[in-house]
């Protein structure tokens, strides 16, 4: 008996088998398989650990490549050991701007490479995850930077290395004198102990305990004097505002009757100079009667002129009375 064969088993083998053949053909015809790519080399000063084939070149955080290759070149002669890092970089995500086009071929690509290497273009080392801690390769600009050329492999374009961040921050760390500064810190606290336990710092805390104790005992006693010093002044106080309100009833009729005295005065003042008048008329103007009588008309007139002007200043000021001109000034102010 005949085995019966599948047909549609068949066309579906003959279907997928043409189209993995349009499929080789198209990659072939590209050329993405068969395409060269410039391959770089890098040295690195420290240890790569982390650095994995396949790794990621990126420039500014732009996938340009991976690393194919991680050797160890030792020198015979001085067992100097050398680490050259290959890398491919490819031109799938590099464009240029204008009409311009990057040249296909190998050595030209290494040429304009090199160009950028003038320039200041560096590699150095980053994490890609601090949880795995594989590396990465990173590109960059670094101008400030002098070039650093190993020169051993002259098959490929040489790209200057420069030191990873955590690189620096473990050189600086291991330039740090930790021996030196724990024996300085062993020291200080061998001293402060001896301090701590020198009969000197023992008498010096009974002395503080005493000054304690005093100050303890003299704020008790300012304590004790404070009431009665309070009580003192607020019985001043009650007197100085029994003193003012007397005041405040006296110096009234004390002006009016300063008022009074001067207005009588002034009357007076007038009656002597009408006399005088009279006299001057009969008497010579030369005699020793007319001076006189000049000598207290002037006299009169400024014991009339002070008199009005203590009223006046009562009037403005009644502490005048108390504390003189001067004093009660300097309070007013």
């Amino acid at each position: 008996m005949s085995m019966r064969v599948n047909k549609t088993a068949i066309g579906l083998f003959v279907v997928g088998a043409l189209g993995l053949v349009i499929l080789g053909i198209l990659a072939i015809g590209s050329g993405r398989f068969l395409r060269e790519r410039p391959t770089y080399v890098m040295f690195f000063s420290g240890s790569v650990n982390g650095l994995r084939v396949g790794a990621p070149v990126l420039f500014r955080g732009v996938p340009v490549g991976t690393v194919t290759e991680i050797r160890m070149r030792v020198n015979p002669k001085d067992l100097s050991v050398l680490i050259p890092v290959y890398v491919e970089i490819g031109d799938a995500k590099i464009q240029t701007q204008g009409s311009e086009r990057l040249p296909r071929d190998v050595k030209a690509q290494q040429e304009m490479t090199f160009q950028m290497i003038k320039r200041g273009l560096r590699a150095r080392l980053e994490m890609q995850s601090v949880v795995t801690g594989l590396l990465q390769v990173s590109l960059d600009f670094y101008p400030d930077t002098t070039p650093k050329v190993i020169g051993v492999d002259q098959r490929y374009v040489e790209i200057p290395t420069i030191p990873a961040p955590f690189q620096m921050l473990a050189e600086k760390v291991e330039s740090i004198p930790l021996d030196e500064i724990l024996d300085r810190v062993n020291q200080a606290v061998d001293g402060i102990q001896k301090l701590v336990n020198s009969p000197q710092m023992q008498g010096m805390a009974g002395s503080m305990r005493q000054a304690a104790d005093d100050a303890r005992s003299l704020i008790a006693r300012i304590d004790s004097q404070v009431d009665p010093m309070a009580k003192s002044l607020s019985s001043t106080a009650g007197r100085l505002e029994q003193l003012a309100a007397t005041l405040d009833r006296e110096i009234p009729p004390l002006t009016s009757s300063l008022k009074n005295t001067s207005d009588q005065a002034g009357i007076a003042l007038q009656k002597v100079g009408t006399t005088f008048s009279q006299v001057q008329g009969i008497t010579d103007g030369d005699s020793s009667v007319v001076f006189r009588l000049n000598r207290a008309i002037e006299e009169l007139e400024l014991a009339a002129r002070s008199v009005r002007e203590l009223s006046d200043s009562i009037d403005e000021n009644p502490q005048v009375l108390l504390f003189g001109r001067q004093k009660a000034e300097r309070r007013r102010k």
